[in-house]
């Protein structure tokens, strides 16, 4: 809570109040709201896109079937769609998962996994 010392009436002495926080809803954090992985068929230079709002950084991972780690890397933005170029082939794609993890300016995160198909 702020406080804050003011005059009621001019000649009077101050007053100390204390201000309520406002109704303003806290920052939400980003918002996955869309990952495309059609074009993720495995292989080199293949794109994942996202489409995720306020969000500053973007950290994509891909694990294999069994659940190991295959590559992780940052996602390029473009006016809240975001991109992922793979950079590693991964000969046993369907089934694998994609992990998106979303930070906005004041370290708020969202995660989201998806199972490639």
């Amino acid at each position: 809570m702020r406080t804050s010392k003011h005059r009621i009436f001019p000649g009077t002495k101050s007053v100390k109040s204390v201000r309520e926080p406002s109704n303003v809803p806290m920052e939400e954090g980003p918002d996955i709201r869309l990952v495309i992985t059609d074009y993720y068929k495995g292989s080199i230079n293949n794109v994942i896109y996202m489409i995720i709002r306020k969000a500053e950084k973007v950290a994509v991972s891909i694990f294999s079937v069994e659940g190991g780690t295959l590559e992780v890397g940052e996602a390029n933005n473009n006016s809240s769609v975001w991109s992922y170029r793979t950079r590693i082939p991964n000969p046993d794609f369907p089934g694998a998962k994609v992990l998106i993890l979303a930070t906005d300016s004041q370290g708020n995160q969202a995660e989201l996994a998806v199972t490639v198909l």
